[in-house]
């Protein structure tokens, strides 16, 4: 699991205009600011969608070492996040008969012969796969296939494939997507999610780009200063590694 970078909440009431008056929307800050006070939380951003409509979003707190305040545009590392636009992906590839949920990945990945896992089972984390693999920097990084044989080879897949969180599981996923589109994970995310819902400041940081999230590190209520930080790796890009805001999340 990846430490959290910084906090993040999405909250989605259903049917509360919760912020459509001058009170309701006071007390949801005096709220928001008592959690940030009692969690020491450094750098918040919330959003509230009701019926499918952004009705209110605001940020929390500062930058590190810094006067200026977060808000809705502060982007953050969203770290598992990234999932959902992953299994977004897939279904994507799905409704084109590209893919189907019961195909045996062994057909995109000739590692997984006879390991008889599906789509499904990555999608849902009953694979029976595992994280055995740490992430590496850019510096030190290592291409899919030696992180995906590293990774097997450190697996033992059991035939009884209970649910078991797994960013290996998205990692492929994300793999698959390249084998099916014939475009890298990265471009098939911006032609066929971001330009869609007009995502214009939402990505990942590549050798291309300066791609960086707005806010210092946080782990456990507090900002990192000089503990390890969870490094940003390629092969990871699929499970953990869109930077966004939750102005943009909430389209």
């Amino acid at each position: 699991m990846l430490k959290k970078s910084i906090i993040i909440f999405s909250i989605i009431f259903s049917g509360v205009n919760i912020a459509n008056t001058p009170s309701k929307k006071q007390l949801l800050e005096q709220v928001l600011s008592t959690i940030c006070d009692s969690h020491n939380i450094p750098a918040l951003s919330v959003a509230i969608i009701d019926k499918g409509k952004p009705m209110y979003s605001a940020g929390f707190g500062y930058l590190y070492c810094s006067s200026q305040p977060v808000t809705e545009h502060t982007l953050f590392r969203i770290a598992s996040i990234t999932k959902l636009f992953t299994a977004q992906e897939i279904m994507q590839l799905v409704e084109q008969n590209k893919v189907k949920l019961d195909d045996d990945i062994a057909q995109y990945i000739n590692l997984f012969s006879g390991k008889n896992i599906k789509i499904v089972d990555l999608l849902t984390h009953t694979s029976g796969l595992t994280d055995v693999i740490k992430p590496v920097s850019f510096v030190n990084k290592h291409n899919f296939d030696t992180y995906l044989k590293q990774s097997l080879a450190l697996n033992n897949t059991a035939k009884n494939k209970s649910f078991n969180y797994a960013d290996l599981n998205f990692n492929i996923l994300g793999k698959i997507i390249e084998i099916v589109s014939g475009k890298t994970y990265n471009n098939y995310i911006h032609h066929h999610i971001f330009r869609k819902i007009g995502l214009t400041h939402s990505g990942f940081r590549l050798a291309t780009n300066n791609l960086k999230p707005d806010v210092h590190p946080s782990y456990n209520y507090g900002f990192i200063f000089n503990a390890p930080i969870r490094p940003y790796d390629m092969n990871y890009l699929p499970s953990e590694g869109l930077i966004s805001s939750v102005d943009e999340l909430s389209k």
